[in-house]
């Protein structure tokens, strides 16, 4: 009786708040969810499991005391839950200086339900399998055994599986001899997969065409469509692209192919000294701008990096394309056909320049006339860019001066000079550590003093504690993840143009392009070499121009390839370029028009 009356005395939540008993524990929750998702991380990672785990729950032991100890609620709360997040800040920057943070894209997409304002449906990957999908989310059905379509279905997934874990880039499947060959680029390099006979590769062509929407009876003119795939929870758009041949149908694949371009100009791996020049150039309105990078290191993206520095709502921009596979937002891109003829790329040049755009981008110029024209505009005081495949930035000078045929023009309104290519990044998560050997320093023209250790791939697989070989998660055992651009900028001073006008040697140029404090294609590479990017072996291969890897090729390095800071592929022994272009738009489109079209008219 006496205990009734006082608990009745007690006012209701004087004691115990359910709001704030819910607070606690939903924040309580939501930390042993990311304790449990960091457990799973840190193998993919490859960081200390037993020492981030036995670090993070003290964390959270921690939270738990104080929040028990200190005075009033909300100020215990708060320490609770700025204790959560200072573990969370802690986690994501050890994994940051580690492998990065990239690959969780996909964990924080899957943890979004709504998209949209709807609920997008989900279509459960099967198991080691690539779920294949239209463009609007109808899943393929596995086929039953025994069947023609099962055996081309058995036939994709062979032919997708480890080169989408991969990350493959673009994917070929093409004819050779009595059978058809795959072949798939990752970050640039070349690697070969399995070859089917005729009957499975063609079975397998219609259904990707099927799924595509593409005609699956047309086997000859060029076809191309998006569908969807997804490994592993990863999802990607893949551009379905089919042509005929008198040896059979081919097949391209083109993976997420409107983000092939997106890059922004402080991504593309210019260092600061570097970025803050070119953009101090694109400021100014007039002169010509070379951009030279070899084939397949990403001229396309490079040129669409600069030219996004253009406000395209300020400026009127245009571009001459062949088959350009991307839209670039508010600038005019003119098509010129990929067979087109010089007389049909000087109608067009003269058409464009005839509309004055403030800046016109072209990746390749083939006609002497057509380079005259855009030099005219320039002096007009208009901005000109164009692409080239030379190896540096002197061979690309003295490639315009070969194709323009006058020294006094070419140098009349050019401005700068931009050259790279591309180079691997080491999987942070598996690369290993060596010292180098002096001789190998002094051929690199590196200072021992500061060579105290590189990195480099590793050459034997990883092993678990019991020794058995395990692959790296991380990198799909590929032992590089991620690429960079490595770059030398030249400004065509003064002295620059009198050193080309009096026929300076290489070795001249070179040195006065030194005297601009400006460094080279191989020195900004080997400084990704000593700071443990990128290995010697990889700056090697691109520098050689090589597509293969020279670890996993047969061959192991290509016929006709140079020692570091030659020539790249695409020119003759003597280093002149090969005539006729000045350069190829590194577009991937199959088809093109007859020769002898009209110019198309812009889209905007």
């Amino acid at each position: 009786m006496q205990f009734g009356i006082l608990m009745e005395s007690v006012p209701v939540g004087e004691y115990v708040s359910v709001i704030k008993l819910l607070s606690f524990l939903a924040v309580s929750i939501l930390w042993w969810r990311i304790l449990s998702w960091v457990d799973k991380d840190v193998e993919v990672a490859r960081l200390p499991r037993e020492w981030i785990n036995l670090g993070l729950c003290g964390g959270y032991i921690l939270g738990v005391v104080l929040f028990l100890m200190l005075p009033g609620f909300w100020l215990a709360f708060s320490v609770f839950v700025v204790l959560m997040l200072a573990e969370i800040g802690t986690y994501l920057g050890i994994r940051q200086q580690k492998v990065g943070l990239k690959d969780l894209v996909a964990d924080i997409k899957s943890m979004k339900i709504l998209k949209g304002g709807k609920v997008s449906k989900v279509v459960d990957d099967l198991p080691g399998l690539v779920t294949i999908t239209t463009k609007d989310g109808r899943a393929v059905q596995v086929p039953a055994a025994e069947t023609p379509e099962r055996q081309a279905y058995d036939a994709i997934q062979t032919i997708l599986v480890d080169p989408l874990r991969r990350g493959m880039e673009r994917l070929e499947l093409m004819p050779i001899d009595n059978a058809m060959m795959v072949q798939y680029w990752v970050d640039g390099v070349v690697y070969t997969g399995p070859q089917f006979n005729r009957a499975s590769a063609a079975g397998a062509i219609t259904l990707l065409k099927r799924v595509a929407g593409l005609d699956m009876n047309e086997r000859r003119k060029p076809q191309a469509a998006i569908m969807c795939a997804s490994v592993e929870g990863k999802k990607t758009d893949i551009q379905v692209q089919t042509a005929g041949s008198a040896t059979g149908e081919s097949l391209k694949l083109l993976v997420n192919p409107k983000r092939r371009h997106e890059l922004k100009l402080d991504q593309v791996g210019l260092s600061q000294d570097q970025l803050v020049l070119v953009q101090a150039m694109v400021g100014v309105p007039d002169g010509i701008i070379l951009v030279a990078v070899p084939r397949g290191q990403g001229l396309t993206t490079l040129l669409y990096a600069i030219l996004r520095q253009h406000d395209a709502f300020l400026t009127h921009i245009h571009t001459i394309e062949r088959d350009p596979d991307y839209d670039l937002e508010g600038v005019t891109q003119n098509i010129l056909a990929k067979s087109a003829s010089p007389a049909d790329e000087l109608q067009m040049v003269g058409w464009v320049t005839s509309q004055e755009p403030d800046a016109l981008l072209i990746p390749e110029v083939q006609n002497p006339k057509s380079v005259r024209e855009l030099i005219a505009h320039a002096a007009k005081g208009k901005r000109i860019y164009i692409g080239m495949h030379s190896a540096t930035a002197i061979d690309a000078v003295n490639d315009f001066r070969k194709l323009v045929g006058d020294d006094d023009l070419a140098m009349k309104t050019l401005r700068m000079v931009i050259a790279g290519r591309v180079v691997r990044k080491l999987c942070p998560a598996c690369k290993q550590p060596y010292q180098p050997d002096p001789e190998t320093l002094r051929k690199l023209n590196l200072d021992h003093g500061k060579a105290q250790q590189f990195s480099q791939a590793r050459t034997q697989p990883m092993r678990d504690s019991k020794g058995n070989a395990i692959p790296c998660t991380f990198c799909a055992d590929l032992r590089y993840k991620g690429r960079t651009g490595v770059f030398e900028v030249v400004e065509v001073t003064e002295e620059v143009k009198q050193a080309v006008l009096s026929n300076a040697s290489v070795n001249q140029l070179r040195a006065v392009f030194r005297k601009s404090r400006g460094r080279f294609v191989q020195e900004q590479a080997l400084a990704l070499v000593e700071e443990g990017t990128t290995s010697i072996q990889e700056v090697l291969r691109a520098m050689r121009g090589q597509e293969q890897d020279p670890v996993r090729s047969a061959a192991g390095t290509m016929a006709g390839g140079t020692a570091l800071g030659g020539t790249a592929s695409g020119r003759t022994g003597d280093g002149a370029a090969r005539p006729g272009s000045a350069g190829q738009s590194g577009g991937s489109s199959m088809g093109g028009s007859r020769p002898g079209r009209p110019p198309t008219p812009g889209r905007r």
